[in-house]
């Protein structure tokens, strides 16, 4: 789980109380000490260590902005997102990955509503991941200035 909002830890916190049985690492600034349930590890927010546990864990919670959410869907990761509140472009994106099986969503972090998997067979998914394999791709082995005139070249057409 990586939160940029410390208010989304309360609910967090009580919703891993609701789940013993799910080992749960969040990415979080803390202001303040909080007394965490046994199956809650707290780290600060490390973006390369969070990119790593993401590879190997069994489904990601992120809020409903476009990077964290997009790397778990080119991973086909099981995916919750929760929106910014007064973030309509988090709605728009919370909404669409639900709509093409990608996510679901909520307005709070409930572990009961992870998702058991992707629709990884939906087409509109496969034209997506392959347009995310290429910008990401392209970023790793080139200069990432360059990775706008990637995504511009649109998306990646079925032949």
């Amino acid at each position: 789980i990586y939160l940029m909002n410390e208010e989304l830890l309360d609910p967090l916190i009580r919703s891993a109380v609701r789940h013993p049985e799910l080992q749960v690492e969040c990415y979080v600034r803390t202001t303040r000490d909080y007394a965490l349930p046994s199956n809650l590890t707290l780290h600060g927010l490390e973006g390369a260590r969070f990119q790593e546990r993401m590879k190997v864990c069994g489904a990601v919670v992120c809020s409903g902005g476009f990077a964290t959410s997009s790397e778990a869907i080119q991973q086909g990761k099981p995916l919750l997102m929760v929106p910014s509140p007064n973030h309509f472009e988090q709605y728009a994106n919370c909404h669409d990955a639900q709509v093409h099986g990608l996510a679901a969503w909520s307005h709070e972090i409930d572990l009961a509503l992870l998702p058991v998997s992707q629709r990884g067979n939906d087409p509109w998914f496969s034209r997506y991941r392959d347009v995310l394999d290429r910008v990401f791709g392209f970023a790793a082995s080139h200069d990432v200035t360059a990775v706008p005139r990637a995504a511009a070249e649109g998306p990646v057409q079925q032949g």
